[in-house]
């Protein structure tokens, strides 16, 4: 039996002296280059294949129209150690100043020196409060300005609400619009923008084109199950989805255009079989 000596004498952590991937990353910048290896980092290294970590995917793509240089590079380097290479969008590190500290804050953007530990809780929470009033300072001076519906300072480039809110308030709209074009199929944008405020065309047109693809999406189902739900809210969707798609009025729909818009299966499960039969 080897002794624990022998038996770690020839083992090394991951990352030390002699791992093939921690040498290649520290020579990453010699063999892309400043400029790319500061938005991509090798990550992983099984079986000749290296993995390399970028910012986003457009470095990827200029990353992988550099890949034969790249591998060239490494074998120069690494005989034998990397056959191919493998472009994944993913987390890059922030290079750190030289002689900064290892969790540098920054206020403004610039760095900011390591502070003495507060002597007690009463004293990190005033020191975080003033960090923070700092940081929307800073903001505010940039031109940032508060959102109109909860308050949170939102980038010069936005509108006048924060992207949450503004996500929150299309989604609204858009749910207002459905219900509305479900009662009234044949109501206008001019009508549609005074009862949903911050309408607009697009998500207007929008709307009507998911609306109807939805309802669709559920007759085709009750066809296919071959059977109605038990409150018939299906004979409603149709009449809303055909009015919509055709753009007349219940008066004026006929038979015929009702059955051309719905299929001859799906408009006898509908009005003509049983008891749920009825004029149309």
């Amino acid at each position: 039996m080897k002794s624990l000596r022998e038996s770690l004498s020839g083992w090394a952590p991951k990352g030390s002296i002699g791992d093939p991937l921690a040498e290649i990353g520290q020579r990453w910048p010699v063999l892309v280059g400043e400029k790319i290896s500061a938005h991509t980092c090798p990550v992983s290294l099984e079986r000749g294949v290296l993995t390399v970590a970028t910012r986003s995917n457009i470095w990827s793509q200029e990353l992988s129209f550099l890949a034969e240089r790249v591998l060239a590079a490494i074998a120069a380097a690494h005989p034998g150690k990397v056959e191919r290479l493998i472009f994944r969008v993913g987390r890059i590190a922030e290079p750190r100043p030289s002689g900064a500290p290892g969790r540098a804050a920054s206020v403004r953007g610039r760095p900011r020196a390591a502070r003495e530990p507060t002597a007690d809780a009463a004293a990190s929470l005033a020191r975080f409060r003033a960090d923070v009033e700092e940081h929307w300072r800073a903001k505010r001076d940039a031109g940032w300005k508060p959102c109109t519906r909860c308050g949170v300072p939102a980038p010069p480039s936005a509108d006048e609400a924060c992207g949450i809110c503004a996500g929150e308030r299309s989604s609204e709209a858009t749910s207002a619009v459905m219900r509305l074009l479900y009662d009234a199929p044949l109501v206008g944008f001019e009508r549609a923008s005074d009862l949903v405020p911050g309408l607009d065309r697009k998500q207007f047109a929008a709307v009507r084109t998911r609306l109807l693809k939805r309802w669709w999406t559920v007759l085709q189902r009750a066809e296919r199950d071959g059977k109605l739900t038990a409150d018939g809210s299906e004979r409603a969707i149709a009449q809303s989805y055909v009015m919509l798609k055709s753009g007349l009025s219940v008066d004026r729909l006929s038979p015929a255009t009702v059955r051309n818009e719905l299929g001859d299966a799906l408009y006898a499960m509908l009005y003509e079989n049983g008891r749920d039969k009825k004029k149309h």
